[in-house]
Parts: structure tokens; sequence; C-alpha cells
């Protein structure tokens, strides 16, 4: 044998040694990992329901409110004139439906006054101290003769308030308080016009107390 054969076969010696370290220690690196080290981490998908963040949360519980409910408005109680019947009357009263204006009053009071017969008429109610307000709509109703004009006035246990004189296709609003009042009384007056013998109606629509 020659000295390079014999070189060469050194050589190839050295070379199966070194692979088979290197070959024996890989092996051994991966047989010592342990299962647990090899293991992928959980994923989202193994996370509890409604919880993208792996994180287990507590169930909600809904807590009723705490804010006080609010009583029950109180109704307001009221009573209309014409479900009363009057003390006093000089010429007695009309209970009924009347227009003013166009507009209908299913709850009213008429007081018929004219130039000749009946100059003036009115009504006195027993009101006892039990009602804070009187409320009425007033005005000449609207089928009685044009060109007349009637004064409308309010008597409270005998005292006078402002008078309002009023003509066909006129009205106004009363709202008057009654706090200590035991006797209510309305009154119409014949003021002016050249009729005689036609009744003119002083009108209290929905003439109403409340409280």
């Amino acid at each position: 044998m020659s000295n390079t054969e014999h070189w060469v076969h050194k050589l190839a010696a050295v070379f199966t040694i070194v692979a088979g370290g290197i070959a024996l220690l890989i092996f051994l690196g991966v047989k010592g990992c342990s299962p647990e080290e090899q293991t992928s981490p959980p994923s989202v998908a193994d996370s509890p329901p409604g919880d993208s963040s792996g994180v287990t949360s507590s169930p909600r519980v809904n807590t009723p409110s705490s804010t006080p409910s609010r009583p029950p408005t109180q109704q307001r109680e009221m009573k209309y004139l014409v479900d009363l019947d009057p003390l006093s009357s000089s010429y007695g009263v009309d209970r009924g439906s009347a227009d003013l204006r166009g507009r209908s009053f299913p709850q009213s009071v008429s007081l018929r006054v004219d130039k000749n017969s009946i100059p003036a008429n009115d009504a006195e109610y027993n009101v006892a101290d039990r009602w804070k307000f009187f409320d009425a709509t007033i005005g000449v109703r609207d089928d009685s003769p044009a060109g007349g004009r009637i004064t409308f006035q309010v008597f409270l246990d005998g005292n006078p308030q402002p008078s309002h004189e009023l003509g066909i296709g006129e009205s106004r609003e009363l709202h008057i308080k009654l706090a200590g009042v035991l006797r209510l009384k309305i009154k119409v007056t014949f003021t002016v016009g050249e009729y005689y013998d036609n009744y003119s109606y002083g009108v209290w629509g929905d003439a109403r107390l409340s409280d």
C-alpha cells in the first residue's frame, strides 16, 4: 500500500467516527425533550365561549334598578253646574248644550233675558267651601238676535267680581278662585239692544267647579 492510500483510509475512518458522534448527539437531544415541552399552547378555539382572550369571565347578573317609582298623579275632582240644583233663581235656568261662536258646550247653564220682561236673571249655588275654582266660557248664545249685548257677573258670598259685557260672536274664559266661599251666584243683565219680544241667552259654557 502506498503512502497516499494509507492517509486516505485514515481520513475516511476519522470522518466515519465524527459523523457517528454527531448523529448520536442529535438522537440524544430529541429524546431528552419532555412531552409537555412539545405541546403547543391552547388556541383561542379552546377558550370558554364568549371570551376571545382565553380568560374565563363570571356570568353577569341583572341587578334591578333602584330608582323609586313615581306615585300616580292624583286626578282633580270636578262638578258641572248642570248637575246641581240652584238654591234660588230669578227666572229659572236652561241646562244642556249651547253654542258660542260655532263651538258647542254640552254642559252649559243658560240664563235668558230681554229688554222688556226679563232685564236680569241670576242663579245661586251652594259650594259649601268645598271647591277651589270656578271655570266657564261666557257669551251670548249663537241663536240670539243680533245687536244685543249682555253683562255677565259673578258674586262670591254676595261680593261682586269684575263684570264682562259681551255681544253675539264674542266670548270670554273665566277662572275664579273659590277658596273659603259658601255661595256662588251667576248673573246676566240685558245691557243694550233694539228688540223687545225675542229672548237672548247668556251662556255659561261648561260651567264647572273643581278642587
